[in-house]
């Protein structure tokens, strides 16, 4: 999926950025406007566009003086796939959410980050994320297989299959633990000021302070299983 504009999936002409504007607002715009926010295509293709979306109801038309308004007609039976089509990115956050909230074992933090986060990208791009596990998260425990450390690995794979599943994009998830996690914010390294700027907080606090141990100590970002 194309994360940038992921409505390409279904709709890959000019019609999907012209929707994705009228989806954005209720007020009615010239074709002009259109045409600029969509940022693609013609002025005269736009209005092709919107002239083939009007004949099907979904558009509505009026007339300001010698100017043409249009807007979303969001009592077409047509419009909730529509706005499904545009609101995938969100709906793809929202779905990873639900199934990291669920999982047995919770993490310390969960973040977005990238291409996926910004909302640029392709369909070659991964969908990259920060996973922070609490420290209790481990293989073994005294030269001994660890239960827990199981739990955990099992609902990772589990994300990574779910959002192939969901979007056709590899997951690649970046995992440490709390203490392994501060280490590399003090560090400083690029990656840390990439997740200051763009981390999309999916577990954890939702104003993510550069600290894993921070976050621990939080409601949200509790180390429980």
């Amino acid at each position: 999926m194309d994360l940038s504009a992921p409505y390409r999936a279904v709709v890959p002409s000019l019609d999907g950025p012209v929707l994705r504007v009228l989806a954005s607002t209720t007020r009615p715009l010239s074709g002009l406007e259109v045409h600029r926010l969509a940022g693609v295509g013609s002025d005269n293709g736009v209005r092709k566009v919107l002239a083939r979306l009007a004949g099907h109801g979904l558009v509505s038309v009026s007339e300001a003086g010698p100017s043409l308004l249009y807007v979303a007609n969001r009592h077409h039976l047509a419009w909730p796939a529509v706005q499904a089509l545009v609101d995938m990115r969100q709906r793809l956050v929202d779905r990873m959410t639900m199934l990291i909230t669920s999982w047995e074992v919770a993490p310390v933090l969960v973040g977005l980050y990238g291409s996926a986060a910004r909302g640029d990208g392709n369909t070659e791009s991964d969908i990259d994320l920060l996973v922070v596990r609490p420290e209790h998260v481990a293989d073994e425990v005294g030269g001994a297989p660890n239960p827990v450390g199981n739990r955990w690995t099992a609902q990772v794979d589990d994300l990574r299959e779910q959002i192939w599943s969901m979007t056709g994009n590899r997951a690649h998830v970046l995992e440490m633990s709390t203490r392994a996690f501060d280490e590399v914010v003090r560090s400083d390294e690029p990656i840390v000021h990439e997740w200051r700027d763009d981390l999309v907080v999916l577990a954890g606090p939702l104003t993510w302070q550069g600290s894993a141990h921070a976050a621990a100590s939080t409601p949200d970002g509790g180390t429980g299983e």
